[in-house]
Protein backbone atom coordinates (compact mmCIF):
# COMPACT_ATOMS: atom_id res chain seq x y z
CA UNK A 1 0.00 0.00 0.00
CA UNK A 2 1.16 3.60 -0.82
CA UNK A 3 1.15 6.37 1.65
CA UNK A 4 -0.26 9.76 0.49
CA UNK A 5 2.40 12.27 -0.28
CA UNK A 6 1.57 15.33 2.59
CA UNK A 7 0.78 18.60 1.16
CA UNK A 8 1.87 22.23 2.35
CA UNK A 9 2.44 20.18 5.74
CA UNK A 10 2.92 22.50 9.17
CA UNK A 11 5.05 20.34 12.51
CA UNK A 12 1.60 20.52 14.13
CA UNK A 13 0.07 18.16 11.47
CA UNK A 14 2.92 15.77 11.38
CA UNK A 15 1.78 13.99 14.72
CA UNK A 16 5.22 13.13 15.62
CA UNK A 17 8.55 13.49 17.26
CA UNK A 18 11.78 15.31 16.43
CA UNK A 19 12.87 11.44 17.22
CA UNK A 20 10.46 9.93 14.90
CA UNK A 21 10.45 12.07 11.68
CA UNK A 22 12.00 10.34 9.01
CA UNK A 23 11.06 12.66 6.07
CA UNK A 24 12.22 16.01 4.22
CA UNK A 25 10.41 19.03 4.29
CA UNK A 26 11.17 19.10 0.64
CA UNK A 27 8.28 16.05 0.45
CA UNK A 28 5.67 18.32 2.40
CA UNK A 29 5.13 20.87 -0.28
CA UNK A 30 2.31 21.84 -1.83
CA UNK A 31 1.67 20.74 -5.04
CA UNK A 32 1.35 22.36 -8.76
CA UNK A 33 -2.51 22.49 -8.11
CA UNK A 34 -2.45 23.87 -4.28
CA UNK A 35 -3.79 27.20 -4.82
CA UNK A 36 -6.56 26.68 -7.45
CA UNK A 37 -7.48 23.99 -5.04
CA UNK A 38 -7.51 26.82 -2.31
CA UNK A 39 -9.59 28.95 -4.46
CA UNK A 40 -12.35 26.46 -5.24
CA UNK A 41 -12.54 25.13 -1.64
CA UNK A 42 -12.67 28.56 0.31
CA UNK A 43 -15.19 29.59 -2.26
CA UNK A 44 -18.63 30.19 -0.70
CA UNK A 45 -17.37 28.38 2.23
CA UNK A 46 -18.77 29.22 5.81
CA UNK A 47 -16.49 26.26 7.15
CA UNK A 48 -13.47 28.04 9.48
CA UNK A 49 -10.13 28.82 8.29
CA UNK A 50 -8.52 25.73 9.65
CA UNK A 51 -11.45 23.80 8.41
CA UNK A 52 -11.23 25.03 5.11
CA UNK A 53 -6.92 24.49 5.50
CA UNK A 54 -7.28 21.06 6.22
CA UNK A 55 -9.83 20.35 3.04
CA UNK A 56 -7.37 21.85 0.83
CA UNK A 57 -4.82 19.39 2.06
CA UNK A 58 -6.71 16.09 1.61
CA UNK A 59 -7.15 17.52 -1.70
CA UNK A 60 -3.79 18.12 -2.43
CA UNK A 61 -2.34 15.10 -1.02
CA UNK A 62 -4.48 12.95 -2.96
CA UNK A 63 -3.53 14.68 -6.21
CA UNK A 64 0.28 14.85 -5.62
CA UNK A 65 0.10 10.97 -4.50
CA UNK A 66 -2.30 10.39 -8.18
CA UNK A 67 -5.16 9.38 -6.53
CA UNK A 68 -7.83 8.72 -9.03
CA UNK A 69 -10.17 8.95 -6.79
CA UNK A 70 -11.13 11.05 -3.81
CA UNK A 71 -14.14 9.68 -1.45
CA UNK A 72 -15.65 12.53 1.12
CA UNK A 73 -18.94 12.48 3.25
CA UNK A 74 -18.18 16.60 3.30
CA UNK A 75 -20.74 18.15 1.72
CA UNK A 76 -18.93 21.25 0.77
CA UNK A 77 -15.91 19.53 -1.03
CA UNK A 78 -18.74 17.08 -2.64
CA UNK A 79 -21.01 20.21 -3.71
CA UNK A 80 -17.55 21.56 -5.49
CA UNK A 81 -16.96 18.56 -6.86
CA UNK A 82 -17.37 18.93 -11.06
CA UNK A 83 -14.59 22.16 -10.41
CA UNK A 84 -12.26 19.69 -8.29
CA UNK A 85 -12.68 16.74 -10.79
CA UNK A 86 -11.80 19.22 -13.97
CA UNK A 87 -8.62 20.38 -12.22
CA UNK A 88 -7.06 17.31 -11.09
CA UNK A 89 -8.62 14.55 -12.91
CA UNK A 90 -9.36 12.96 -9.73
CA UNK A 91 -13.21 11.46 -9.27
CA UNK A 92 -15.33 13.18 -5.83
CA UNK A 93 -17.65 10.67 -4.56
CA UNK A 94 -19.72 11.42 -1.43
CA UNK A 95 -19.68 7.94 0.64
CA UNK A 96 -22.75 8.31 1.94
CA UNK A 97 -24.95 8.44 -0.86
CA UNK A 98 -23.01 7.35 -4.12
CA UNK A 99 -21.44 3.90 -3.42
CA UNK A 100 -23.28 2.76 -5.99
CA UNK A 101 -21.84 4.80 -8.80
CA UNK A 102 -18.58 4.42 -6.98
CA UNK A 103 -18.65 0.67 -7.28
CA UNK A 104 -19.48 1.02 -10.91
CA UNK A 105 -16.56 3.75 -11.51
CA UNK A 106 -14.32 0.99 -9.57
CA UNK A 107 -15.39 -1.73 -11.88
CA UNK A 108 -14.98 0.31 -15.21
CA UNK A 109 -11.46 1.65 -14.15
CA UNK A 110 -10.36 -2.23 -13.36
CA UNK A 111 -12.42 -4.18 -15.88
CA UNK A 112 -12.98 -7.13 -13.27
CA UNK A 113 -15.41 -7.94 -10.62
CA UNK A 114 -14.85 -6.61 -7.11
CA UNK A 115 -16.90 -8.56 -4.92
CA UNK A 116 -15.10 -7.89 -2.09
CA UNK A 117 -15.68 -4.04 -2.39
CA UNK A 118 -19.49 -4.53 -3.32
CA UNK A 119 -20.36 -6.20 -0.60
CA UNK A 120 -18.39 -3.60 1.92
CA UNK A 121 -20.59 -0.96 0.36
CA UNK A 122 -24.00 -2.57 0.98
Amino acid sequence: MKLALPSAAQWRDCNTTWEESDFTWQEHSESDLFLSLKEIVEYDSKKSPEALRRDVLHLDSAYKTGCSVFITSDTDISSKSEKIESLCGMKIFRSSIQSKELVEYIKMKIKEPVRSIIKEWQ
